[in-house]
């Protein structure tokens, strides 16, 4: 049983390293060299994460127009911890996207990471909310890392662009055509 958990746990390692790579040569709509000097991490420079739980979700994430990639995780997770970096290079690289984070160990979270079936499928989990009135798409659970850029460029493939240069759901009011 240890030498399973070992096992998986150097399967996670060698998927975060290998998405990391992906990450580097991925081209994101909206993206802007990050060669330059400062630090994003409490900044608003559009990667802002939205937290969210059962009680705002709804208002926040599912009624807006925009497309937002959903994070649950745990800060008592070992591997949600190791993916926190992947995270933050998904907050940049896809700078067109909205974003949100459920954290699960709240009671409000926890019900919503329940509701979603990330409790079943394993942290952390990431969601796609791109179409309007649609459930999200389950895009990583705690899984094959290397494939979450696979994965988003295949949903994201054609989503309208807003006004504001964020992408759209599908369905969503005030489209303009773009490409990622």
């Amino acid at each position: 049983m240890a030498l399973s958990f070992a096992v998986a746990r150097l399967r996670f390692a060698v998927a975060l390293v290998a998405c990391s790579l992906l990450l580097d040569k991925a081209k994101a709509h909206g993206e802007h060299d990050h060669d330059h000097d400062h630090d994003h991490r409490n900044s608003d420079h559009d990667h802002a994460v939205l937290d969210v739980d059962v009680t705002n979700l709804d208002a926040l994430v599912v009624s807006s127009p925009h497309a937002f990639l959903v994070k649950l995780s745990s800060k008592h997770c070992e591997s949600c911890k190791e993916f926190a970096l992947t995270w933050d290079k998904l907050t940049h690289e896809y700078s067109a996207l909205r974003f949100a984070h459920v954290s699960i160990d709240t009671s409000n979270g926890k019900a919503l990471a329940k509701q979603l079936g990330a409790l079943r499928e394993g942290i952390p989990n990431l969601k796609l909310y791109f179409k309007v009135g649609a459930e999200p798409a389950n895009v990583f659970s705690g899984e094959d890392a290397h494939k979450i850029p696979a994965t988003l460029a295949r949903l994201l493939k054609g989503l309208p662009t807003g006004a504001d240069g964020h992408l759209l759901k599908v369905g969503a009011p005030g489209e303009q055509k773009g490409e990622l």
